[in-house]
């Protein structure tokens, strides 16, 4: 029987996602951090302003420019809702929003869409690391590419649900987690009830995950100590 009391979910991405240029503009914080503040300081100098005549207007101002990147990240959930930065992120920016009769997509290449439950079968990975899925029809025709950052809304083993586990949160009588995703995180995919043999179980699987983090702690608390002991003896 249909969950039609279950409470709409959206599913909006950890953090604003970036076009091609602010992904570069991130990628290259560090980069530009550390070349900057080394030209800066090799200009000023030729200029006859060596690091000990500088005043801190001039300290300031070097620093400014050197994470000027960083800030523009950092700020990113302000800055994308100004105008004034559209060539920095996706318009619209992706998001979902499930409730006990459809989904309600809205993507940057492909605008706002609606899809009943009836016309949806699968949401599939499509292979690419950070490719993104693709959500088919019960037929297996292709609705829509999903980015990523709404299939992951956020990245990592102890994070948000996915958008698979959000939609059989919403329509356990018609979608089970499947198991098409090769990848340690969390189950990613979904398809009809009625074409999986064995669906994931969400329990089974936070507990494997638990027990995974608590051995791979132990062994770096082992290390730890053993080098502890090497070190001091």
């Amino acid at each position: 029987m249909t969950d039609a009391f279950h409470a709409p979910i959206v599913v909006r991405p950890r953090s604003p996602v970036f076009r091609a240029i602010g992904t570069l503009l991130v990628r290259l914080c560090l980069p530009w951090l550390l070349l900057s503040l080394l030209a800066l300081d090799a200009a000023l100098t030729a200029m006859g302003l060596p690091p000990g005549e500088r005043n801190l207007p001039v300290r300031l101002t070097i620093v400014a420019i050197g994470v000027l990147p960083a800030a523009i990240v950092l700020l990113s959930p302000l800055l994308v809702r100004l105008p004034g930065f559209d060539w920095l992120f996706l318009r619209p920016q992706p998001m979902a929003l499930l409730d006990s009769t459809e989904v309600a997509l809205l993507l940057p290449k492909g605008g706002e869409r609606r899809y009943r439950w009836e016309d949806i079968g699968s949401l599939k990975f499509k292979g690419r690391w950070n490719g993104g899925s693709e959500l088919r029809g019960p037929d297996g025709e292709l609705l829509a590419d999903i980015p990523d950052e709404i299939v992951h809304p956020k990245p990592g083993w102890r994070s948000a649900d996915t958008l698979a586990e959000s939609v059989v949160k919403v329509r356990p009588d018609r979608f089970v987690l499947a198991t098409d995703r090769p990848s340690l995180g969390r189950p990613a995919s979904f398809d009809l009830r009625d074409r999986v043999r064995r669906g994931v179980d969400l329990v089974a699987w936070k507990r494997r995950r638990d027990i995974i983090l608590i051995a791979v702690f132990a062994v770096l608390v082992l290390l730890g100590v053993i080098g502890g002991l090497l070190l001091f003896r």
